[in-house]
């Protein structure tokens, strides 16, 4: 029941977070509040709507279509999204571009804006927090890592252990 409440809490203050910024308040083609996935071709409902609360994949959450997106808590074994906004739960995250918290073995995302947490942390574009074995990310990020191997372009030094940042 803790941890339910703890990842409650994260949700909605991910989404408050959030909830100035232009992307959020864009007019969606239509929303649901859940969404079933199973596979890539077996998605219960809704297919093509912006997913506002949970977005439930099982074994996989995928999303590589560049109209739909996701407002809030995504959960899968594997999530693979084009764009998120929120909190992602998974062994693997893989997203075009996310914003608010990313937590799995692999973080894999073009840019990101927020917190990471996983064994391999990567990201091409990044404002962020990340913590992992290892934290990668290059193109003028800003951040702090922590993490047994880090790199960033731009950070303190190109490469430095246990931590290593850029402003």
């Amino acid at each position: 029941m803790r941890r339910v409440l703890i990842l409650s809490f994260v949700f909605f203050i991910s989404l408050a977070a959030f909830a100035g910024t232009k992307e959020y308040k864009r007019k969606p083609r239509g929303w649901s509040p859940v969404r079933l996935c199973f596979t890539e071709d077996a998605i219960a409902f809704p297919e093509n709507a912006d997913i506002y609360g949970i977005n439930l994949g099982i074994p996989a959450s995928y999303n590589s279509k560049k109209i739909q997106k996701i407002y809030g808590l995504d959960i899968g074994i594997v999530s693979i999204e084009s764009k998120a906004t929120g909190v992602q739960l998974g062994l693997t995250n893989w997203s075009n571009g996310s914003r608010g918290v990313q937590i799995a073995c692999a973080n894999i995302v073009k840019e990101v804006t927020g917190l990471q947490i996983g064994i391999a942390n990567v990201a091409k574009k990044s404002c962020v927090f990340q913590i992992g074995a290892l934290n990668f990310s290059r193109r003028n990020s800003t951040g702090i890592q922590i993490g047994v191997f880090n790199f960033m372009d731009k950070g303190f030094l190109p490469f430095f252990p246990l931590i290593n940042f850029s402003l």
